[in-house]
């Protein structure tokens, strides 16, 4: 059957009849060329083609002088690009030649479906959708470290670009972290986790930051990307806020991202490293309030210690202080030096700095093959007296974990990490020292773990 997309129409004329001409076209429904000879005795010949040969038909990226290897190359290197705050959105550093060979190039394969289910369903989670999503999400299977990689770059993306929504996303990474069983080989042929790629990409990006702000230079036409930039560290600085507060990171880490600030800020006098350890401070005061004054005095004493002149900064800081005097703080008068140990920054993002909150280690084993393999992974320095006393108070708000709590403690007891009687006075120490009116099933764990010892 003819095309109906025919440019050439059939006349017929009183005086004659024309001489035959060829006119040639593409049904691309069936990937075949029809010749069709005009006159009064048409004839029809059909030619075959194959799909390679339609999509080299037209050689666009050969004219334009850009070679889909050349093209890879490219995509490669705005990948780069796109981890660094320097160049988000910025001055046209990408160069888009490469997506010239998207349109002739005969895909064999749709983009990673895993990858797309996830991001989809992260595009669509609300607080009314959220259990459906995560049971989607727990629900796949990533095994190739580009694709757990790639999935980690985008999360973070979408954390940063949208901090209205950062404690559902945070509530995603912390069930991603703990129940899902993601564990691939990295370059190196070395088993790694969602959580350690995570801690990987935050600790790269924060180091952009930090180098970004001093070596950055604007033009006076830019006040639009000042804006952009801007806005993107203050995402990054509440994405660390929220893991803090999640128990993702801890607070020897959280003072090393102070200390890093307060450095470049010394060295350059640039009053947007104050202004992003404001922000910090304004998180975290309200649980060093409490449980860590220490801390809280450590940073009060610091900033007190510097002249603040724009006006920005000193109502915000202002702000705090005001606060803080609402809660009855009041610092210390000696405080011993901040700074008594030096921190390693790639130790300190590549596992959890904080040796007094192990709970996410314990709930990582999720992460693992093998229990085994998750002892392994564990931290080198762990104080396990304190590992003992979080792990038999995981139930308190990780109702569903009790199997776990007993699974862990059964091997530690075959390790010989512990003894019957260590655990038996561990729990004793929890019932003397806690109200268990409000909680009652946490009493009834208790007594459970206990039958352990005997």
């Amino acid at each position: 059957m003819d095309s109906e997309w025919q440019t050439v129409p059939i006349y017929k004329k009183k005086t004659r009849t024309p001489i035959s001409s060829p006119q040639v076209v593409f049904d691309f429904t069936s990937l075949q060329q029809k010749t069709i000879v005009t006159g009064s005795k048409p004839v029809s010949q059909t030619i075959k083609y194959t799909d390679e040969q339609i999509y080299n038909y037209k050689k666009l990226n050969k004219d334009q002088m850009v070679s889909y290897e050349l093209s890879i190359v490219f995509d490669k290197i705005n990948d780069m690009f796109r981890t660094s705050t320097q160049y988000l959105e910025s001055k046209k550093k990408i160069n888009y030649n490469q997506y010239n060979h998207n349109r002739w190039e005969l895909k064999k394969e749709e983009d990673n479906s895993v990858i797309n289910t996830i991001c989809i369903g992260l595009n669509k989670i609300t607080e009314q959708n959220y259990l459906e999503i995560i049971k989607e999400i727990e629900s796949q299977e990533i095994v190739l470290y580009d694709d757990l990689e790639k999935l980690v770059e985008k999360i973070i993306h979408k954390c940063i670009s949208e901090p209205q929504f950062i404690k559902i996303y945070m509530r995603v990474i912390k069930h991603i972290m703990t129940n899902c069983s993601w564990i691939v080989d990295d370059q190196n042929m070395v088993p790694i986790t969602f959580r350690r790629i995570f801690l990987n990409q935050l600790e790269m990006r924060f180091s952009n930051l930090i180098n970004d702000i001093k070596n950055m230079k604007y033009e006076e036409s830019e006040s639009e990307l000042v804006v952009i930039h801007n806005k993107q560290r203050k995402g990054l600085i509440t994405l660390i806020c929220e893991l803090y507060v999640n128990k993702i990171i801890g607070n020897q880490l959280i003072r090393y991202i102070f200390r890093n600030f307060e450095t470049a800020y010394d060295s350059s006098n640039l009053s947007q490293y104050v202004e992003y350890w404001l922000l910090l401070l304004q998180t975290v005061m309200n649980i060093w309030i409490e449980s860590e004054k220490q801390y809280l005095d450590e940073q009060i004493q610091y900033i007190k210690s510097k002249t603040i002149t724009e006006l920005k900064l000193k109502f915000l800081l202002n702000d705090i202080l005001s606060e803080l005097e609402n809660k009855s703080y009041k610092p210390n008068e000696t405080i011993e030096d901040k700074y008594e140990v030096e921190m390693n920054t790639s130790e300190q993002f590549a596992s959890n700095p904080d040796i007094e909150d192990y709970d996410l280690q314990i709930l990582s084993h999720g992460e693992y093959e093998t229990t085994d393999s998750w002892f392994t992974n564990l931290d080198k320095d762990i104080d396990w007296d304190k590992f003992l006393l979080d792990l038999l108070q995981i139930t308190l708000t990780e109702k569903n974990e009790l199997e776990l709590v007993k699974k862990l403690l059964i091997y530690m007891k075959d390790k010989s990490i512990y003894t019957n009687e260590q655990i038996k006075e561990k729990i004793q120490y929890i019932k003397d020292e806690n109200d268990f009116s409000e909680y009652k099933y946490y009493f009834k764990d208790l007594q459970e773990l206990e039958t352990l010892t005997v």
